[in-house]
């Protein structure tokens, strides 16, 4: 099994609950080749990180703005913390190396550990001990005892239950200084909550019906619920899940979709929930105007124009900009779409390079892979949209209407 940490974030069977998590990767390399660090260190709230400790440098270096009242004695002691690791860590991968009978090679033994808090006031807290990317050793909280995962591990395990104060530390660590250091970093800024930006798209089916898809952009933080519903029934069998994922900008991004007659796409809703709403988010197809007002930012009503001109003018803008011939074949996509790939969209006024003829029985016109991309993630016919695609929308759309004049 793979080393990893009991509380890796999940799909949350409540959205609208929250848990913040305050987590530490160590590593430490055997060997180190070019470009490695023989000890590394990193620190996570929630998935920001916040503070990285490399050996090369010796110094722990903050990696988040939220972290800027924090003096330079706390900076200090980060440091001098994470070079007294950096020495424990290497006396533990050379012992298990031993244990395994290594000598020499690139070898790593990781340490993961962390605390985490629940809306409700419970914590939770572990601690794990890895060797090549190999489960190796847990600690059991409630009985102070190390779980050897592998029979190698068993003399680990034994060497350091001659201590207990090993597992007395840890424990105590978890359920005191880590959850103090927890709260003290969500206060500076390590908590926050973006509502996600949701509509719905429609694209024809090839039995003739509709596909509804509902998109949920630029979140924070990862868990969120979307689902179809008709009426009061909630439509789980039929409906199409993908992933959630990042959408490059420290937010995330995910969708749902489902087949429906044609003619019946306004009895269809989707229901979102989030932490960052207070209510469950129901949107329909053809809404256009409670769609732009659950667009604005909650108590700027001005940015529901900015909206409403982006829902409106998506597709003139995309004509204006360049032609979106029906032949252009839907090729997948790589998913998220980058703005890289799209380079052109800085330079809206510059004409698009022309791609080679890949045939496929088309009208002869050639249309480059990027021209392509952008007709698929304007017209939503295949792929992701990335939140930072529809900002440079929000800014564009406006000088494309009134030429259009």
């Amino acid at each position: 099994p793979r080393l990893t940490p009991p509380h890796t974030p999940a799909p949350s069977a409540d959205p609208g609950s929250w848990t913040h998590s305050l987590r530490y990767h160590y590593l430490a390399l055997s060997e180190p080749g070019p470009g490695l660090p023989p000890f590394l260190a990193v620190g996570y709230v929630d998935d920001q990180l916040f503070i990285r400790y490399d050996s090369r440098t010796g110094k722990a270096e903050p990696q988040a703005p939220w972290t800027a009242p924090l003096d330079a004695q706390y900076w200090e002691k980060e440091t001098e913390k994470q070079r007294t690791w950096a020495k424990v860590q290497q006396v533990e991968m050379w012992t298990v190396m031993g244990y395994y009978n290594r000598s020499s090679g690139m070898h790593s033994t990781q340490r993961m550990f962390g605390c985490e808090i629940q809306e409700d006031g419970r914590s939770t807290g572990f601690w794990q001990f890895g060797f090549d990317g190999q489960d190796h050793l847990s600690l059991d909280l409630e009985t102070l005892s190390w779980v050897s995962a592998e029979p190698v591990a068993v003399r680990t395990k034994r060497w350091w239950e001659t201590e207990r104060c090993y597992a007395e530390y840890d424990k105590a660590y978890l359920e005191s200084v880590c959850l103090t250091s927890l709260h003290k970093y969500l206060e500076l800024g390590g908590q926050r909550f973006m509502p996600p930006t949701v509509w719905v798209t429609k694209h024809s089916a090839q039995d003739g019906g509709n596909t509804l898809r509902c998109w949920a952009l630029g979140f924070y933080p990862q868990d969120i619920s979307l689902s179809w519903w008709l009426g009061e029934k909630e439509l789980t069998s039929e409906t199409e899940y993908v992933e959630t994922r990042p959408s490059g900008d420290g937010t995330y991004q995910t969708w749902v979709a489902m087949q429906v007659p044609a003619g019946a796409e306004t009895q269809y809703t989707c229901h979102v929930q989030h932490s960052s709403l207070n209510h469950t988010l129901v949107v329909s197809w053809g809404k256009e105007l409670g769609l732009a007002r659950r667009w604005g930012v909650p108590g700027h009503p001005e940015t529901v124009p900015a909206v409403v001109i982006l829902h409106i003018g998506l597709h003139l803008a995309v004509c204006k900009m360049i032609s979106c011939p029906a032949s252009v074949p839907l090729e997948p996509l790589r998913h998220p779409v980058s703005l890289a790939e799209l380079f052109f969209l800085p330079q809206f006024s510059s004409p698009l390079p022309q791609g080679e003829n890949r045939g496929s029985g088309q009208s002869g016109k050639n249309h480059s892979s990027s021209q392509r991309a952008i007709c698929q993630l304007a017209t939503g016919r295949n792929g992701w949209m990335p939140a930072s695609f529809i900002s440079v929308f929000v800014a564009k759309v406006p000088s494309w209407l009134n030429e259009s004049d």
